[in-house]
């Protein structure tokens, strides 16, 4: 809830100093994905929600170990949705229209 509580703040702090529409959308929707991914990373859960899996294998077992998990769904995710916030951004940035003075 914490994350929430700062994309609104970051969002609320924009709102003033916007130089195009659009830019404080792409902006929070980026730090949305940035702040999923890393949080992913320190989550315990992710093996129940699932993800991409690397098989592991124990040299003292003839039988394969426990899976490593490599990247959780939320994560899969965020690294879509990240790179289209740059974009949006980048594309608003050019050809969006600019905010009065």
């Amino acid at each position: 809830q914490l994350k929430g509580v700062a994309l609104f703040l970051i969002g609320v702090w924009l709102l003033k100093r916007k130089k195009f529409h659009g830019q404080v959308a792409a902006i929070l929707i980026g730090g949305y994905a940035l702040l999923r991914f890393v949080i992913e990373s320190f989550r315990g859960d992710a093996a129940a929600r699932g993800g991409i899996f690397r098989p592991g294998y124990s040299p003292e077992e003839v039988g394969p170990a426990a899976a490593e998990l490599l990247i959780s769904t939320s994560q899969m995710v965020s690294c879509v949705v990240l790179p289209l916030a740059v974009w949006l951004y980048l594309h608003l940035a050019r050809n969006g229209r600019r905010v009065q003075p």
